[in-house]
């Protein structure tokens, strides 16, 4: 079972056997709980999951919003690149903000003297790809 938010709902979708995937059920995005008539459509594990997957949604939610953006920045640095692979050029103004935030960046990991694992980054139960559309979303919602 997986989850993924689309459209201001989040949709349960089966893998079946054979690789075939559809969608069991539907509920609006900002509940916390599954609903009843979610309840009525899953297993008692794709219950579990779901919960899992809506308890890392909240840690997400209620991280602060530098945290989120500690945690966006390698991914939205890797499309930057992958843009700068496939442009023959860049803005000058463009290419001396990157250079001076990059720089900066790298000299502020560097002064960072305590690295720790954190419980909270260790998400299992949502993936990648949806827990950074949680994260831009609060992000945005913080910086607006």
């Amino acid at each position: 079972m997986k989850f993924q938010v689309k459209n201001g709902s989040v949709e349960c979708i089966r893998t079946y056997s054979n690789n075939k995937q559809s969608v069991i059920v539907r509920f609006d995005e900002n509940l916390k709980i599954a609903a009843p008539h979610v309840i009525s459509k899953l297993s008692q594990d794709e219950l579990l999951s779901l919960d899992e997957w809506l308890a890392e949604r909240e840690l997400i939610k209620d991280a602060p919003t530098g945290d989120n953006l500690l945690c966006l920045l390698p991914s939205l640095m890797d499309k930057a690149i992958t843009a700068l692979d496939h442009t023959d050029n860049i803005d000058q103004e463009a290419y001396s903000l990157l250079l001076a935030a990059s720089e900066k960046l790298h000299e502020k990991l560097l002064s960072v003297e305590d690295v720790v694992v954190k419980k909270s980054s260790k998400l299992t139960a949502i993936n990648r790809t949806e827990a950074n559309k949680e994260r831009i979303k609060q992000v945005k919602k913080d910086l607006l």
